[in-house]
């Protein structure tokens, strides 16, 4: 401990002393205070047409503050705060000499306390270093004279005093005089009126005042502005001043009185215009300040909201009593994604359930999430949309002992083999299922997480397969942000909410390459394809526009949530609809359910236009054969395909019937047995009933010659084969064959299994 000995005789020899306590003033003096102190106050919110959403009460002062620059406050109100409480203000350094002395002399001649003599400047420290300030009233005194001495070196008297002007206490837990002018006033502080200023300035500092001394102060600030040529000469005697004076004090005090905060909170949320935007932005930014213009459209959300409302009656009847949208623009530049609407229940009012926010609640995904899988398949497995996948029966065993998982269609039916296009557009479920077991449990969970599923913590082997089906769950926020990277090449952006008057943008989220930019134009040619979507959801659909949107749909199991998500090239549009308690609906799916509203919403942001996707120029269209795969003949069922420069499509169909002219002029002879695949294994449901489990012997041939071709299916009587066949067969347990014949000579045997 030598060397702390030796400092101690180093600092305590009387020039280094003298050094310490003169060099201490002067660093306090020098170190800048900070721009944060002067610019503290609430947040102030408002939409995109400049209407104020709401005002926030200041975290640590738990008073409403809003911020309003010194130049556009009429000069009336200021020569009445500085008349009022600082008249030396720009002649002094932040301490008033003179008002210091008049101050010691009345305190002395009344042997207590009666004077403090604190400049604007003084004020403002108290305001600013209130957590600073030693409690004894002397040393509080000399701390407040060297902090007003710091202010006045580093900032402007106007600085300082619009600083004073906005963070001063007013009556009824308000700060500053804009938030003042609007509780005690109900109007901008832009438009006070000279009595008005006079009856501000005389309630600065006083939060509670008797009738008699506010008459007596108002009359005398009143008679010093007009004697300065501030204000002009009132022309009303004596008792109509008293009266004016006191008629303006009693409608000050019930507009201050008259609510409780929570209440005064409420009124600067304008009859709600949006609530759970509100709510949402507060809980995600507990510490923005200022004056925010969000990213949020009043009139477009007030228009949905009414959507909303009115077509929720329609779903009453089936058991649906709520919804919620979510809308959000993609801009044409690379910038972040902007939040336009947030419309979270019904009635944010109701008493029940209202303030849920339906728009962040993790619910049951149904069938939303199979874009992303189908989209990693393109990735990963080179797939295309006319690559072909099975919609059969299987089942396999999950982590569960003797547990087997034996995903059903919506239907309960299977349609054998089909394109990706068509998978996907009918959504159906055996192929989804199917395509995350070759992803990967884990790797389909981690791309989840990756996309802003931040609710998952139970692991991918807690949810498994089910995952493709909505298992994980999602919110409406999660997905349409997840949907945007469809309409941004593949890319997921930060969601902005908002700016600050600098032009900062506030937003949450990160930017991040969810998928390839093929696969986003792939994805997004398949979900706008209404043709392709009709097979399943019919002619007529909400889905369907006169222009182009992609949209998909989702129901979760028993009917308690549906969604809807589509885009256009700007709008990215969520819909929900359910009950809040998790009750079942009546057969209510995501097509009907939420697709009322989704069509309504659309149109409205379409307002006239006719959207369409564009494409990079390189990509062509052809024609896709939905049986095989393969480049459509004449006779094809076909799909139109959007074609890469990378890929190809150009090997013909070569198994549906044709003419047979044509079938010698494309080397087409002999049958196709199209399903049951080769070696394919189906599981018999002991929970089913045996009569509906069946699978479709599908069997591709050219027409005439009858007597060339036959088939039998297992040890069966062999059939002539004139013609294309589909027929369904019984599951049974068991190896099983169906074979093909070109007179006795075997050309086509495909073996297949059902196991119980």
């Amino acid at each position: 401990m030598r060397w702390f000995e030796k400092l101690r005789k180093i600092l305590t020899k009387p020039r280094v002393l003298l050094c310490i306590a003169l060099l201490t003033p002067a660093v306090f003096f020098a170190v800048p205070p900070g721009d944060i102190l002067l610019r503290g106050g609430s947040c102030t919110l408002l939409s995109q047409e400049g209407m104020v959403l709401h005002v926030f009460r200041d975290r640590a002062s738990g008073s409403f503050q809003e911020w309003i620059s010194i130049d556009e406050l009429p000069a009336y109100f200021i020569h009445a705060v500085l008349m009022a409480e600082d008249k030396r203000f720009y002649r002094h350094f932040g301490i008033d000499p003179i008002a210091l002395v008049r101050a010691m002399r009345q305190n002395i001649s009344s042997l207590k306390l009666v004077s403090g003599a604190s400049t604007i400047t003084q004020q403002l420290v108290r305001i600013l270093y209130a957590g600073r300030l030693p409690k004894n009233s002397f040393l509080r005194k000399i701390f407040e004279s060297m902090y007003a001495l710091k202010l006045e070196l580093h900032y402007t008297k106007r600085e300082i005093l619009e600083a004073y002007l906005n963070l001063v206490p007013f009556p009824n837990n308000c700060a500053g005089a804009a938030m003042a002018s609007r509780r005690l006033f109900n109007h901008d502080a832009r438009h006070l009126t000279p009595e008005e200023s006079c009856a501000l300035a005389v309630f600065i500092r006083r939060t509670s005042m008797a009738q008699d001394a506010f008459v007596r102060r108002f009359e005398g600030l009143h008679l010093k502005l007009v004697g300065a040529g501030i204000i002009a000469q009132d022309k009303k005697n004596d008792q109509q001043i008293r009266d004016f004076t006191a008629s303006l004090f009693s409608s000050m005090k019930e507009s201050a009185g008259s609510k409780n905060i929570q209440l005064v909170e409420n009124q600067f949320n304008r009859g709600g215009i949006a609530p759970h935007f509100v709510a949402f932005f507060k809980e995600k930014f507990p510490a923005a300040k200022g004056k925010i213009v969000a990213t949020l459209s009043a009139n477009m959300n007030n228009t949905i909201r009414e959507i909303v409302k009115n077509e929720i009656e329609s779903v009453k009847k089936f058991g649906g009593t709520n919804g919620a949208v979510l809308v959000i623009e993609v801009p044409e530049n690379d910038g972040p994604l902007l939040l336009r609407a947030m419309v979270g229940s019904v009635d944010y009012y109701d008493e029940s359930e209202g303030q849920v926010n339906g728009a962040l609640s993790i619910r049951s995904a149904g069938s939303t999430l199979k874009p992303f899988i189908y989209a990693l398949a393109i990735d990963l497995f080179e797939y295309r949309p006319w690559t072909l996948l099975s919609d059969t029966p299987f089942g396999f065993e999950t982590d569960v002992e003797g547990e087997i998982f034996q995903p059903q269609n919506y239907d309960l039916r299977f349609w054998g083999s089909m394109t990706l296009r068509d998978a996907l557009a009918t959504s159906r479920n055996i192929p989804a299922v199917w395509l995350m077991r070759k992803i990967g449990d884990e790797k389909f969970y981690a791309f989840l997480e990756s996309a802003g599923f931040d609710h998952l913590r139970k692991g991918p082997h807690h949810h498994g397969p089910g995952m493709a089906l909505g298992s994980a769950g999602a919110s409406l926020l999660q997905l349409v942000t997840a949907y945007a990277a469809f309409a941004s090449k593949g890319e997921m952006r930060p969601l902005c909410v908002g700016k600050l008057s600098d032009g900062t943008e506030i937003a949450c989220g990160i930017r991040k390459k969810l998928f390839s930019e093929k696969s986003a134009y792939y994805i997004t040619h398949i979900l706008a394809d209404r043709e392709a979507r009709r097979r399943a959801f019919g002619k007529r659909n909400f889905q369907d526009f006169p222009f182009e949107v992609a949209s998909k749909t989702g129901t979760s199991s028993d009917y308690r949530d549906a969604w809807i998500i589509g885009y256009t090239e700007k709008y990215v549009v969520g819909v929900w609809v359910g009950n809040f308690s998790g009750k079942k609906m009546q057969g209510v799916s995501g097509g009907y359910g939420a697709g009322r509203i989704f069509h309504q919403v659309m149109r409205m942001l379409a307002h006239g236009a006719t959207p369409r996707f564009h494409y990079p120029a390189s990509w062509t269209t052809k024609s896709a054969c939905r049986l095989t795969g393969k480049l459509a003949g004449a006779h094809c069922r076909a799909s139109v395909e959007l074609v890469s420069e990378n890929d190809r499509l150009d090997k013909l169909c070569d198994v549906c019937p044709l003419p047979l002219s044509k079938m010698t002029k494309f080397g087409i002879s002999k049958p196709e047995i199209i399903s049951p695949a080769d070696g394919q294994v189906f599981l018999l449901d002991p929970h089913i009933s045996s009569s509906v489990q069946q699978i479709p012997i599908v069997i591709h041939c050219p027409a005439g010659n009858a007597a060339r071709w036959s088939y039998k299916i297992n040890e069966g009587i062999r059939k002539s084969l004139s013609s294309s066949i589909s027929m369904p067969v019984a599951l049974v347990p068991g190896s099983h064959t169906v074979r093909i014949f070109e007179g006795d000579a075997l050309v086509k045997e495909v073996r297949f299994q059902v196991v119980q």
